[in-house]
């Protein structure tokens, strides 16, 4: 594959990007509960790293120390009040326009339960998280519907930011933002789902989750502080990680992109019956980033990588190699912790209730758990509260371009990469963080000093590529040696 020079492809890349259109500090709502000491402990954190995020304080009784909700609190001590505070209803100022994003905290529930009993496993489900729920805060999701779908909440919504490729969502108008949409049903392949007529991305919300696990001797506040310190400084250094996108292409294909055509994509010149990993390697191996690629029955484990670097992107289908008997990771979700992780990292699972841990703590069978990632050192991740159904998990070839290639923020890129809304995704990390692909530097042995130890380790190890042109060659030893030579600053380098 012919590539240009990543300079010139960043280049390009950030003279396409106005620098108006960045979703800014002032576009953040925190959305946080003063009555969890945890949930006050993480908007401290926040707030310290971005103080011109506007804030709201669910201030509720019902909600401390629970991650779970019904719909009828949810609507009462969540989404009522929030509404009625961007839109000035309770303050008289507007915010209707400038709010983009929100972002909610530990402490705040994650999880909104079923109205209807048994229903988890159907595409007609009530289960949904708090986040996917709140990106249509301003439509009115309680209404009645009809046939599998009682209600506006029963089942997915098209998402209208799918798929859209760096369109930072301050590039759509919020002048429709409070209007009432309607609601219609599509039925496709067997399953039926909801599209608001004339619904834009102008007319939702980026939402975000800042949550964590008690782990390596931290505190959840704690790690989540590692979470927020790690995208504050996230940036890939050439030759500082790989990727391992882990297929099992005989099983259903759960990373076709628009699985089925439940949701078809908008431009025809999109072919979304397609392999998300295959796209997922091709982009990656464009900016110069080695992936190892595997699409057999293996569960690939570390020993089985062609080198020790961490890894940066990590898409797996997991537990889902056992459907036939293939091999299966083993634990409780905990087979993340058999691999390193960049600290600009990405995890993706194709997983059911992958995110039943950020709800109590546990993983569920077998399943790859996104908070065992982050305690991992991952930085970027999304989870499923329940039963997403294969047609809604996120395309991890759409995350990785509009982070790695244009530039966009996580909340941005995680909502491109999700085709359904009101749902199961929760994406977990800093809505405002961005990823940079820099040259890589001399500091080889992960010590802190640059010295001859780095040159040592560079040549007995596998050769890598640190000046970003896709082959490792002369030059790239010569970084390292000059780098020993000048005592070159360690910061040059992320992950190694």
């Amino acid at each position: 594959m012919k590539c240009l020079p990543l300079l010139t492809v960043l280049l390009v890349h950030l003279a396409s990007i106005p620098a108006a259109a960045q979703l800014q500090q002032e576009n953040v709502l925190l959305v946080w509960n003063s009555r969890d000491t945890e949930s006050q402990a993480v908007r401290d954190l926040y707030v310290a790293r971005y103080p011109a995020v506007l804030e709201f304080d669910l201030d509720s009784v019902p909600l401390s120390n629970s991650n779970a909700v019904t719909r009828n609190n949810f609507d009462a001590l969540i989404r009522d009040p929030l509404r009625d505070f961007i839109n000035g209803v309770t303050t008289g100022s507007d915010l209707s326009q400038q709010i983009m994003c929100l972002v909610t905290t530990r402490g705040v529930p994650v999880r909104i339960n079923s109205t209807v009993a048994g229903d988890e496993f159907g595409f007609a489900s009530t289960w949904t998280s708090v986040e996917s729920e709140l990106t249509l805060l301003q439509q009115d999701l309680t209404a009645t519907g009809a046939a599998a779908l009682q209600f506006r909440y029963s089942g997915s919504v098209r998402n209208p930011y799918h798929a859209r490729f760096n369109q930072p969502i301050t590039g759509f108008s919020r002048a429709g933002v409070q209007t009432a949409r309607i609601f219609g049903v599509n039925q496709t392949a067997g399953f039926q789902s909801w599209q608001a007529i004339g619904l834009t991305p102008g007319d939702m919300y980026v939402v975000c989750r800042l949550d964590a696990l008690p782990a390596n001797g931290n505190t959840a506040v704690q790690e989540i502080e590692a979470l927020l310190d790690r995208a504050q400084n996230a940036v890939f250094a050439c030759g500082s990680g790989r990727a391992l996108l882990d297929e099992y292409a005989a099983v259903d294909q759960l990373d076709d992109e628009g699985q089925a055509n439940i949701f078809p994509p908008r431009d025809s010149s999109e072919n979304f019956e397609f392999d998300d990993y295959e796209r997922t390697r091709d982009v990656l191996e464009s900016l110069n980033i080695p992936v190892t690629y595997d699409d057999t029955s293996n569960f690939v484990d570390p020993s089985e990588l062609p080198d020790d670097l961490p890894l940066f992107v990590f898409s797996t289908y997991g537990e889902n190699h056992d459907v036939d008997g293939s091999e299966n990771p083993s634990g409780l979700g905990d087979y993340v912790g058999r691999y390193t992780f960049h600290p600009a990292a990405i995890f993706l699972s194709l997983e059911s209730f992958n995110g039943d841990s950020i709800f109590d703590g546990t993983g569920r069978g077998n399943q790859g758990q996104v908070l065992d990632a982050v305690a991992g050192g991952a930085t970027f991740t999304i989870g499923h509260i329940r039963e997403p159904l294969a047609y809604s998990v996120p395309d991890t070839r759409i995350l990785v371009e509009n982070m790695l290639v244009h530039g966009m923020t996580f909340a941005e890129a995680a909502w491109s990469a999700i085709p359904a809304l009101s749902w199961q995704q929760v994406p977990i990390g800093d809505p405002l963080a961005t990823l940079q692909i820099v040259p890589g530097g001399a500091e080889r042995n992960g010590d802190g000093v640059t010295d001859v130890e780095d040159l040592y380790t560079y040549f007995v190890g596998t050769p890598l590529d640190l000046d970003c042109d896709g082959v490792a060659s002369l030059a790239d030893s010569l970084i390292v040696r000059d780098g020993v030579r000048t005592g070159e600053p360690t910061d040059l380098v992320a992950g190694r």
